[in-house]
């Protein structure tokens, strides 16, 4: 689990300039996407998430999760998932227009993350791992059992 959360770690150190403009980016897409959609953006939206899809693959499965198991894999998954989009680029299928069909499910999903920011703001900035806290020991179904120097105190 360690390793788990030490690749996310590191993606995050290294990469969060990269995370704060896809981000800012997604927001203004989605945003042109809802209030001014028209072709162009739409072909934008397309573009961007193929290239969300291959960041995903190539920057953190490939190259930051690489100490972790089955990466490889993760990574072909989300490539695969960037070329649907390119696909999907050269044969229009998906249109990204609003149908109205979900209007009660989007406000919900809104209102989720509203309320979901407004609880990680909140949230103390300093998050420690578990060894930087001093729990050391081998993990049990969820349970740690403390190390034998723990044990001898």
């Amino acid at each position: 689990m360690e390793t788990f959360w030490n690749t996310i770690a590191s993606y995050n150190a290294a990469t969060w300039p990269a995370q704060l403009a896809l981000t800012l980016a997604a927001v203004v897409l989605t945003l042109l996407l809802y209030f001014r959609p028209s072709p162009a953006v739409r072909i934008a939206m397309k573009v961007f998430m193929a290239l969300l899809n291959f960041w995903i693959a190539g920057v953190y499965y490939l190259v930051c999760c690489e100490p972790r198991e089955h990466h490889d894999l993760l990574a072909l998954f989300w490539a695969i998932m960037g070329c649907i989009w390119v696909y999907d680029l050269a044969v229009g299928h998906a249109s990204l227009q609003r149908t109205g069909n979900h209007k009660a499910f989007a406000a919900l999903l809104f209102a989720s993350t509203m309320l979901t920011l407004s609880e990680k703001a909140s949230i103390s900035p300093i998050v420690k791992t578990a060894t930087e806290q001093g729990i050391t020991g081998e993990v049990i179904i969820g349970k740690v059992r403390p190390s034998r120097s723990e044990n001898s105190g």
